[in-house]
């Protein structure tokens, strides 16, 4: 949860509940552990004082700050000493209202999203694809994690990935936009190791205060 707390949910709320925090938390071990991944559990809602769980309570530095947001990428000194290779953003996305979603889309990443929860990875991909198909951004993403992991009945196919990040960075997506670009420094996903494009596309997302974005640009002279 502390790695929750520390890079966002994106999609939810600028302020998350102790049930957000681990209902994140239980898909980053779902991506790193698989099925077999222990949920967390948290304690039982007083009566007296009712269900705390789900009272806002925790920032969510995956939200964007718009009215601080720079019109173009942060610049920032280059320095000699290397960065890290970039890792992927592995907790799925929470779904938002944006200019791209249907109705129909919306619901079925819904039913996908409830599905992962339950540990349905099978429905979870096939609601994602249809989500996808439809345009709905953050299902692109989520159904291109899928492809990363082989979850859900699904081959490991970074080309594939590569392509559903695509479709969701064209749209704005922050967190497509993030992978897209790590894919990108690195050579995955069959595309060409870039790092100007790399660069471009790390700003896009750093644009919305992706913090993680932010700090990759350094490593590449931004």
């Amino acid at each position: 949860m502390l790695e929750v707390l520390g890079t966002g949910v994106p999609g939810k709320p600028s302020t998350l509940s102790f049930a957000d925090l681990r209902d994140a938390a239980y898909e980053q071990m779902l991506e790193n552990f698989g099925a077999n991944a222990p949920r967390p559990v948290l304690h039982k809602a007083n009566a007296a004082q009712g269900d705390l769980t789900r009272t806002p309570a925790f920032h969510n530095r995956a939200v964007p700050d718009r009215k601080r947001r720079p019109t173009r990428a942060p610049a920032s000194p280059a320095r000699k000493d290397p960065v890290p290779a970039p890792s992927l953003a592995g907790t799925t996305a929470p779904s938002k209202p944006d200019a791209f979603q249907s109705p129909e889309a919306a619901v079925n990443f819904q039913m996908a999203q409830q599905a992962t929860v339950e540990g349905k990875d099978d429905e979870a991909a096939r609601l994602y694809r249809l989500a996808a198909d439809q345009g709905h951004a953050a299902a692109q993403y989520n159904l291109a994690r899928f492809y990363v992991n082989g979850r859900g009945g699904l081959p490991k196919d970074e080309r594939e990935a590569a392509r559903l990040y695509r479709l969701a960075a064209d749209q704005g997506y922050a967190w497509a936009q993030y992978n897209l670009a790590a894919f990108y420094e690195t050579g995955r996903g069959g595309l060409a190791k870039d790092e100007r494009e790399a660069a471009r596309l790390y700003g896009l997302s750093a644009n919305q205060e992706n913090n993680q974005a932010k700090r990759q640009l350094p490593g590449l002279g931004q």
